[in-house]
């Protein structure tokens, strides 16, 4: 099925990420958008892999961040989308991106992002951005190993992020002339250091 679509909304940055790949026709966009301007996106959600959950511990935290103004934008991975081709107006700030094929165009990740934001967008007191990176050129046979990569997510768990705020230093600390203090490890996939 390929039926042409243009879609056109205002977005605050705009940029085009060179690669030595620009010339084999793969570009690389990103942008950051006011999520009340965030496009309607419902035609375009075939390539997306999961159906995207409103309920539950990731939904919850993506919630919460969209509530963050300053930090929601860096904590955040944002949008992927794969796009026929991107045209940016300088002048009026105004991003066009051209989708053919669902089959190949469309929300390559972030699917939970975009619904949770289309939920909480009217509720929000003050401005919040979301990042959306624009992939252009890629061929069908492509598609799926770029899903493939964008959809690999593993939460960080709770001792890393505890370890990295500081949480276990007094324990480090009181352990450290111990034979063993060397063999805890306080973070995921955390390794020895050579000489031990």
């Amino acid at each position: 099925m390929s039926t042409s679509s243009r879609i056109s909304f205002p977005v605050v940055s705009f940029r085009n990420l060179e690669t030595p790949f620009a010339k084999e026709g793969y570009r690389d966009y990103f942008a950051v958008v006011d999520i009340k301007q965030l496009p309607d996106l419902s035609a375009w959600r075939k390539i997306n892999v999961r159906d995207p959950k409103l309920s539950g511990a990731v939904p919850q935290r993506i919630r919460e961040g969209a509530r963050d103004p300053e930090m929601f934008l860096f904590m955040n991975r944002g949008l992927v989308l794969s796009v026929e081709s991107v045209s940016y107006d300088n002048k009026t700030s105004n991003l066009s991106l051209t989708m053919r094929n669902p089959a190949l165009h469309g929300l390559l990740d972030g699917g939970h992002t975009y619904n949770i934001l289309l939920e909480e967008r009217e509720n929000l007191e003050t401005p919040q951005y979301v990042r959306i990176e624009l992939l252009e050129g890629f061929k069908n046979e492509e598609i799926e190993k770029l899903v493939d990569a964008r959809n690999t997510s593993t939460q960080v768990r709770d001792q890393s992020l505890m370890n990295l705020g500081g949480a276990f230093d007094k324990l480090k600390k009181a352990i450290s002339k111990c034979q063993y203090s060397d063999l805890i490890a306080y973070k995921e996939y955390e390794l020895l250091d050579e000489d031990s």
